[in-house]
């Protein structure tokens, strides 16, 4: 199988400071790491605290939204379009990542991966960012991707919870049909 597209096509990064709770989806798989600050993260209503150099990977169409629990928090964000694993033979719809430095604090493979996203940032040529994404992706899938694990279908927009934009800890806010 083949690519259809350039592979800086699959991929889009992003360092930016972190606000407050804007909720929300896409189709990409979203690696987000900390660069400096503190967060909570909320994906599909689980929250989960991250620090300097934490990793964690919100997996296709999962909802997550997160919120800065100290000022100056900044985090570098890496999406995935799935159809670079999918064009190539995988099957990302039979499983999915399991990737969270809150709940697994350590792991042997962190520090490189957290060097392949320092690498497609700071990469001087397309042939760096390129070597630097498939052994991101390598990593990941390698390392993470769980193929026996049950998808959690992603409600439909209609039932995902809304949630108010605040300091705090959000909570669901009712939605009306």
């Amino acid at each position: 199988m083949v690519l259809s597209q350039p592979i800086s096509d699959y991929f889009d990064q992003l360092i930016y400071a972190i606000g407050n709770y804007h909720y929300n989806w896409h189709p990409s798989c979203e690696l987000l790491m900390v660069i400096q600050g503190r967060l909570t993260i909320n994906v599909e209503g689980y929250q989960f605290q991250l620090a300097p150099y934490d990793l964690i990977l919100v997996n296709a169409n999962q909802g997550h939204a997160t919120l800065a629990t100290v000022p100056d928090t900044v985090a570098i964000r890496t999406h995935i379009d799935p159809r670079f694993y999918q064009e190539q033979g995988v099957q990302l719809n039979q499983g999915e990542f399991r990737l969270n430095s809150a709940l697994v604090p350590h792991h042997p493979l962190y520090s490189r991966l957290r060097q392949a996203i320092a690498r497609m940032d700071l990469a001087a040529n397309p042939f760096e960012k390129n070597s630097a994404a498939f052994a991101l992706t390598s990593l990941l899938y390698d390392n993470f991707f769980c193929s026996s694990c049950p998808r959690s279908p992603a409600p439909p927009a209609a039932q995902r919870p809304v949630y108010p934009v605040s300091e705090g800890n959000p909570a669901p806010l009712p939605r009306t049909p």
